[in-house]
């Protein structure tokens, strides 16, 4: 009997390791995708930096949603009105997954020579666009988990703003890098302008991926 009880409460424990892992991870590669735009926007092999950091933060957004499909059975729990529907999840997962995997599609081919100046910012257009959509699920997902964990009103209350402006902070990236895609689209400084929003991805998906991790691991260090 106690082996059993060892066990079951090991299991959940590999599991929250498994996703703060794939969390950390996103934030590990959204940091090195910011990086690596910055030393693009220095002009030194931008095009190809560019190409490398749209494959950095592609991947970043596939890490997000293996971490969103982890958390679904271990914070599904009873919130009121907060409750979040498994639709939902599963939306934002497959959001996601299409974002992140035509980042890197996209990405492979520019580095491939195969017409960067477009597929480049069309890639950027497609990120600021699943981080958009994304936002808002991961939103709901943190709100439902500030009231799960948080017992007091008050600590409830400061989370719920905490997550709405971490949303906002992500529609402002998003919405920037959207525009800037667009722009470099147009032919306005094509490399430059989307490297300036591979930046601000990069930055996004360090900043979620770091505090993800953080808020997975932290209820259960007791």
């Amino acid at each position: 009997m106690q082996h059993r009880s060892d066990t079951s409460h090991t299991r959940p424990w590999h599991t929250i390791k498994m996703i703060s892992a794939g969390s950390l991870a996103e934030g590990i590669v959204g940091a090195a995708s910011g990086a690596v735009a910055i030393i693009g926007l220095f002009d030194i092999y931008p095009e190809a930096l560019l190409a490398v950091a749209i494959i950095g933060a592609g991947t970043a957004l596939l890490l997000e949603g293996g971490a969103v499909a982890g958390r679904m059975p271990v914070w599904m729990c009873e919130a009121g009105e907060g409750k979040i529907e498994s639709a939902e999840l599963g939306s934002g997962m497959v959001v996601e997954f299409l974002g992140g995997c035509t980042g890197v599609v996209l990405g492979i081919l520019s580095l491939l020579g195969v017409r960067p100046h477009i597929l480049l910012p069309a890639a950027v257009i497609v990120l600021g666009i699943t981080l958009l959509l994304a936002s808002g699920v991961t939103a709901r997902m943190n709100i439902v988990e500030v009231r799960c964990r948080a017992q007091d009103d008050r600590v409830r209350e400061v989370g719920r703003q905490s997550v709405h402006a971490a949303a906002g902070a992500q529609l402002l990236i998003g919405t920037g890098a959207l525009v800037l895609g667009i722009i470099a689209l147009g032919g306005v400084n094509p490399i430059i302008l989307s490297l300036a929003a591979m930046l601000g991805l990069g930055v996004s998906d360090l900043l979620n991926g770091t505090a993800m991790a953080a808020r997975i691991v932290r209820p259960f260090r007791k």
